[in-house]
């Protein structure tokens, strides 16, 4: 309360108290009689001192108020800056809270090399026991692979046709329990899991998180918008398609590494995603054939890499160097050295990102790491991972064999005394006294059988064939045009495609890469079968520029078989394989024309790179596709549509509106701009649109 405030509450006080002396006073004067003139002249004395006492204090006001102005001013200020303070202090929080994220988040990646400390030449004692517990894992979750494998078959966890996810998540939590007793230096232990710290199990959970989000957005379709109910249908339905695990077993493993190509590889290429557009069945083709067994091999890896991502986790909580305990993570720093140590030509760099994309590595966060690693041309120091003594002579020999076909696409450029250089630190690392220059090759006949077997896992992995439909197909190719196809080579076993150990100035090599191309232009899907191709070629030692010419080339001719117009010449690439995917054998293309640009709401148009985006319209529906779009499919109709005249005499361009916009989600009809020829006239030049829509209308 300020001090004028208080005054004025010491005068009422005094003011009533006179007041109330006179009352009393009145009231009783016939019992006071003469002493009631004393009671006046005290209250007489009592106002005029009041009144007295306030008039020093009324002089003294100004002083007093001036000094609690200050303060109230001071004190005023010292809040605001203690505001001020406590402002700074939360964003300051929140700065560090956000470093210790990052902090958190970069302490995933592999530690820091200290160059200044040397790299242990002798392994660490307790190696050699981690690897064998390694091992031990690996068949554990092969076990459990099947385990839960069957337990779908037999619709374990299903109540009727209700997924019960309790059931599953227990399975899990007993996956991970048995991966950790695996790892506990106290067998005895009940629940070895309970035994990690919060932190630990929270971190895990973090990376699992992870490593599933990266599987599934690998996946043709829409996998991560499913229920986790639909999910769980999408998986059932692979593994019913076939019946028991040994027949499912031979291509898990090459589903599951299919999820693992890196965004570097598919980023740029929408039609990487392979037979999306066919599994969707916007097609005519059915999820029986080849996009049946896409899908089911796609359900069998999601499975797979479930059950590998909460093992390896599990294994990573007993010690950080799991994660590098394994071939793959070994293959990609000896990639990671090659660029660093041999001088990189055109295109190689992007063949490194490629190859390194490729590997299903235990960690997304070592595949960043690499992948920084190969854009500096920094060594990862593969050294210190000990590959002598983590690798057995079977697996040292196939990185071995994999470095140097690597390696061969350097030739032109590295020098000799760098190649050998290379060459002799390889060999320590690896244990192998293979030479680079002049490698022995085998014989031709052992050089065709391997050709073979190579087109024939290319069919399976790219192509998802099964064993008896491969030998219709590789009669057909080059490689085996005039010669008899030995029936011992099939049925072909299941894995990963790599280049066979062919020589590159022999003739068993052209015609190799020959039938791939072959292969990969006339059968469906597409997709990522294309960097393959590529891949092989760098590999073999042939210019990559053209055979990507060659590539283009007959996917043009492969579309021109199935289109009744003449189709222009800027048609992309990717475009002309979403169409030979996406089309069923009987539909024939009727008219093409750019679209300009996509209106999807009010005054919003898609993002569409100029000459990449195409109207496509064939006996059935019309399709807008863009090749560096995401997803591909734009719009659709399988109606009429609605047509408008845009521009004036000099040039010609149509609004076409209708239809189903595939790429977003709008509460109006898109609106599709195409563009005309110069000079031709608004009848001209889309009257094959105009009749198109007649022959709906009827």
């Amino acid at each position: 309360m300020k001090n004028g405030q208080i005054r004025t509450l010491q005068l009422l006080a005094a003011g009533l108290a006179t007041l109330l002396v006179y009352l009393v006073a009145w009231q009783a004067y016939d019992q006071l009689g003469a002493w009631q003139y004393a009671l006046y002249a005290g209250g007489v004395l009592l106002a005029w001192t009041c009144w007295s006492l306030s008039q020093p204090v009324a002089r003294r006001t100004p002083g007093l108020s001036a000094e609690g102005e200050q303060l109230e001013e001071a004190l005023e200020q010292q809040q605001e800056s203690l505001e001020h303070l406590a402002q700074q202090l939360n964003r300051r929080e929140q700065l560090l809270t956000n470093k210790l994220v990052t902090f958190r988040e970069w302490m995933e990646f592999p530690e820091p090399l200290d160059l200044n400390r040397p790299v242990p030449e002798e392994p660490p004692e307790e190696l050699a026991d981690l690897v064998a517990r390694d091992r031990e894992m690996i068949q554990l979750l092969e076990g459990e692979t099947e385990r839960i494998f069957n337990a779908i078959l037999k619709k374990k966890y299903d109540d009727g046709n209700t997924f019960q996810p309790g059931l599953l998540w227990e399975e899990i939590y007993q996956l991970a329990n048995n991966v950790a007793r695996i790892y506990h230096p106290d067998a005895n232990t009940k629940f070895p899991l309970l035994e990690t710290s919060a932190e630990q199990v929270l971190v895990a959970s973090s990376r699992i998180a992870l490593q599933m989000l990266v599987v599934i957005d690998q996946l043709p379709l829409n996998v991560k918008q499913m229920n986790i109910s639909s999910l769980y249908s999408y998986v059932s339905k692979g593994v019913q398609a076939y019946g028991i695990y040994k027949t499912a077993q031979p291509f898990l493993s090459i589903a599951s590494n299919a999820f693992y190509v890196g965004r570097f590889a598919l980023g740029t290429n929408p039609a990487g995603l392979g037979a999306w557009w066919l599994l969707q069945k916007l097609g005519k083709r059915t999820a029986d054939s080849i996009g049946g067994r896409y899908l089911n091999r796609q359900a069998l890896g999601l499975l797979q890499s479930l059950v590998r991502a909460v093992g390896f986790e599990v294994a990573q909580l007993y010690g950080p160097d799991f994660r590098y305990r394994d071939a793959n993570w070994i293959y990609a720093t000896e990639v990671a050295e090659v660029i660093a140590s041999l001088p990189s030509a055109e295109g190689n760099l992007a063949l490194a990102f490629q190859e390194v994309g490729s590997l299903q590595l235990r960690s997304e966060y070592d595949r960043v790491y690499l992948y920084r690693a190969l854009a500096a041309g920094r060594s990862c120091q593969p050294e210190q991972y000990h590959a002598l003594q983590l690798l057995d002579d079977e697996q040292r020999e196939e990185l071995v064999e994999r470095l140097i076909a690597f390696a061969d696409s350097f030739g032109a450029n590295a020098a000799q005394d760098e190649r050998d250089q290379w060459q002799q630190q390889m060999a320590a690392r690896l244990g192998t006294s293979r030479q680079l220059a002049g490698q022995e090759f085998p014989p031709d006949e052992e050089q065709l059988a391997l050709a073979v077997t190579a087109l024939g896992t290319f069919l399976m992995h790219h192509k998802h064939l099964a064993a008896d439909e491969l030998a219709a197909q590789l009669k057909s190719t080059t490689l085996l045009d005039q010669r008899q196809l030995d029936t011992e080579l099939l049925p072909i076993e299941a894995s990963e495609f790599q280049l066979p150990n062919l020589d590159p100035a022999g003739g068993c090599a052209e015609l190799f890469l020959d039938s791939l191309l072959q292969l990969q232009v006339s059968l469906a899907p597409r997709g990522t079968g294309d960097e393959a191709v590529m891949a092989t070629a760098a590999k073999l030692g042939l210019p990559t520029e053209h055979l990507r010419g060659r590539l283009d080339a007959a996917y043009q001719q492969q579309l021109s078989g199935i289109s009744s117009v003449e189709l222009p010449a800027r048609i992309p690439t990717n475009v002309a394989l979403l169409l030979l995917d996406g089309l069923s054998q009987d539909e024939q293309i009727q008219l093409v024309f750019p679209v300009v640009s996509v209106q999807w709401q009010a005054d919003e148009q898609l993002s569409l790179e100029r000459h990449d985006c195409w109207l496509i319209g064939s006996d059935q529906r019309l399709l807008v596709l863009a090749g560096q779009h995401r997803g591909g499919l734009i719009w659709q109709s399988e109606q009429p549509v609605e047509l408008s005249r845009e521009g004036g005499w000099l040039k010609n361009q149509c609004w076409v509106s209708g239809g189903e916009l595939v790429a977003e989600e709008s509460p109006t009809a898109a609106r599709i701009l195409l563009g005309g020829e110069l000079l031709s006239g608004f009848e001209i030049a889309f009257q094959p649109l105009v009749d198109w829509n007649e022959s709906r209308s009827g």
